[in-house]
């Protein structure tokens, strides 16, 4: 998922420039998260094909929140905590790296997908039912 992201990216990026980069993300993301071949139903979260498409067009900023993702599941073993917190650094970043205002765009759709995506993720670790890194996932708890 992650290479295709990217790869999306990059070839947006390389035919189109910063808005094809911007596209050819939001579209795999889309794709990734609202799969057609499963009749658009929400499937993935889209972190991994994100993680592939900042890596292409803001490897500084993926940098800083690959870190920020790696403590917060090391201290809180909260996969879902993580990705989020790791999203949200991205929108951050890419203020402070004072990045193109396509790759501001895309992070700002990017990272409202994928903290929508982790509603429920979030209402379980409120509730205390969020499964930790290494615990098995309870049936109920899958989405």
């Amino acid at each position: 998922d992650a290479i295709k992201g990217g790869l999306a990216a990059y070839l947006g990026l390389v035919f189109f420039g910063p808005w094809g980069g911007l596209a050819g993300g939001i579209l795999a993301m889309l794709g990734h998260t609202f799969n057609p071949w499963f009749g658009f139903k929400p499937s993935g979260k889209g972190v991994a094909s994100g993680f592939g498409i900042i890596c292409v067009l803001m490897p500084k900023v993926m940098l800083v929140s690959i870190c920020v993702f790696i403590v917060v599941v090391a201290v809180s073993r909260f996969v879902s905590l993580g990705s989020v917190l790791g999203a949200v650094t991205v929108i951050i970043m890419a203020l402070a790296f004072r990045e193109e205002l396509p790759n501001i765009i895309f992070a700002l759709i990017a990272v409202s997908l994928i903290v929508f995506r982790h509603i429920g993720n979030l209402k379980r670790i409120i509730n205390g039912t969020e499964p930790k890194f290494g615990q098995k996932q309870a049936k109920d708890n899958k989405k």
